[in-house]
Order: C-alpha cells, then sequence, then structure tokens
C-alpha cells in the first residue's frame, strides 16, 4: 500500500471525484487549498507516474493604460449614477450636465 502527504492524496482523491480531468485552479478552489500546493504536488505525484500534467495555453487579461485611464476617468454612466445618489432626488437630463 502507498503513502501519500496530505495535498497528494487530496489531489488524487479531488481527480477520482471528478471523474479524472480537472484544471490545476479549479482543483484548488474547490479542495480550498493554495494552488502552489497542489502544483506541487501534482509534479510529485507525475514523476510517480499516477497522474499526467498537461500544460494548455490560457487567456490573461491585462490592463493596458488606455484602460487605466478610462477607470481613472469616470464613465459617464458612472457620473450620472452618483448624481443622482447625491442629489436624492429625481433630475432631468438637462440638469445633469450642471452637476
Amino acid at each position: 500500500m502507498q503513502s501519500f502527504p496530505r495535498e497528494q492524496y487530496l489531489i488524487l482523491d479531488g481527480l477520482r471525484r471528478l471523474d479524472g480531468e480537472v484544471e490545476i485552479p479549479d482543483l484548488a478552489a474547490r479542495l480550498e487549498t493554495d494552488q502552489a500546493l497542489i502544483s506541487a504536488g501534482a509534479e510529485l505525484l507525475s514523476e510517480r507516474g499516477l497522474v499526467d500534467v498537461r500544460e494548455v495555453p490560457r487567456q490573461e487579461l491585462v490592463l493596458k493604460e488606455a484602460g487605466r485611464q478610462a477607470t481613472e476617468s469616470q464613465l459617464p454612466e458612472r457620473k450620472i449614477l452618483e448624481a443622482l445618489s447625491r442629489e436624492k432626488r429625481p433630475l432631468t437630463i438637462q440638469e445633469l450636465p450642471t452637476l
């Protein structure tokens, strides 16, 4: 009988419960465990021939300078909501530019 450290056992058990395939971030979230521990444990299990670790490309979002500037100068919708909230009364469209 093989023995496994806690994280490795959790990985094997989690994979079994999830029909044998899951992304590391998803497994870490389900197990409420740090993703780095799951990743390290998966590598060790892979070295033992118990799991395959497949690296697949993924997409990331990165805020560009123009996006940062857009969030700093408020969007018109946000300005309208703040004006309505601040005034605490109905406003006409004609009143909005003056606020």
